[in-house]
């Protein structure tokens, strides 16, 4: 019997090194919840693409953005295929939801690359279309 709960933190080590890869390239800051088990984990565009770039440009982003058109777009650059968060009951919106337990380390930090590089590709459209007025 693991009395000491060894491989229980064995296992949060694990997933919470996966989370921090998922994130290694963006500019998020996440809440930490040491209670939590992270199994999860919702990317939420809206949520990160208003700590990064701010309100406006979210109001712009999910007028523009069909809700599966980010997970298509993820998987095209990062090589790996999310949920969308509505499956797990949530609406119909620019978000993926990441199991922490079933990928490649390497998969994480893919992830978090090809996040990066969309949200800064959403960012310069956006950018684009309010110089032009």
């Amino acid at each position: 019997m693991d009395e000491e709960q060894n491989y229980k933190k064995a296992m949060k080590r694990g997933i919470r090194r996966r989370l921090d890869n998922l994130y290694r390239d963006t500019p998020v800051r996440r809440n930490e919840d040491l209670n939590s088990v992270d199994y999860y984990h919702l990317l939420d565009m809206e949520t990160l693409g208003k700590q990064v770039y701010g309100e406006e440009f979210i109001d712009w982003l999910l007028g523009r953005l069909e809700p599966n058109e980010f997970l298509f777009t993820l998987a095209d650059k990062a090589g790996v295929v999310l949920l969308p968060s509505s499956g797990f009951g949530g609406e119909a919106h620019p978000s993926a939801r990441v199991s922490l337990a079933n990928l490649m380390e390497t998969q994480y930090a893919q992830i978090s690359a090809a996040l990066k590089q969309l949200m800064d590709e959403y960012f310069a459209e956006y950018n684009k279309t309010k110089n032009k007025k």
